[in-house]
């Protein structure tokens, strides 16, 4: 005595019956995946610290050096001089990270 599974695979229509899978759609980047994702930066000099942005494409020139830092978007890490920093730290749109 055959099962119902048994039954049906011995009948066949004559058609193939082969399902395309659709390839996954990329999921987007989320601000806690960037600070996961954000690349390994070098221990910092006595002369620089490293600023993380909090907002997207960001470029900012800073107050004593006049030196321009940009920042590719949320998440994004960099060395600045020491000097500039605590100005850049104070528009909310930077956090220390390192040094």
């Amino acid at each position: 005595m055959a099962c119902c599974g048994q039954k049906r695979e011995g009948q066949t229509d004559g058609y193939s019956r082969s399902i395309p899978l659709a390839q996954p759609a990329p999921l987007p980047t989320t601000s806690h995946q960037a600070y996961a994702q954000a690349p390994a930066l070098p221990a910092p000099t006595g002369s620089s610290v490293t600023l993380l942005s909090r907002h997207g494409v960001t470029t900012i020139t800073g107050k004593v050096t006049g030196k321009r830092y940009r920042f590719q978007g949320t998440g994004a890490m960099q060395a600045v001089d020491r000097r500039d920093a605590d100005a850049m730290i104070a528009t909310g749109a930077f956090e220390r990270v390192w040094g």
